[in-house]
């Protein structure tokens, strides 16, 4: 894949340059993930962390494309964010 030193001209490809050139501790997961999956997290994931988030969780849990999908529909970014605030607040 490469290093993003370039700006790609397809909107796709210019979403996943903004989405990852500020990021480089997320480049090594980045050569795990189909491209597919990072498609999901550009048209569905509001925040970088978010983004961040669903990475991670997808590449440790070796999550399929269905399976990514669902936890992004069912909201699991918040609910974590939500639980840690619970914790948090303890």
């Amino acid at each position: 894949m490469g290093h993003l030193s370039t700006r790609p001209g397809s909107r796709p490809e210019q979403q996943f340059y903004e989405a990852y050139a500020d990021a480089p501790i997320l480049a090594a997961l980045l050569r795990v993930l189909f491209w597919s999956k990072h498609l999901l997290f550009l048209s569905r994931c509001k925040s970088p962390e978010e983004k961040q988030f669903y990475l991670v969780s997808a590449a440790r849990s070796r999550w399929s494309h269905r399976e990514l999908h669902r936890q992004i529909m069912s909201s699991a970014f918040e609910r974590a964010m939500l639980l840690d605030q619970k914790l948090a607040s303890r």
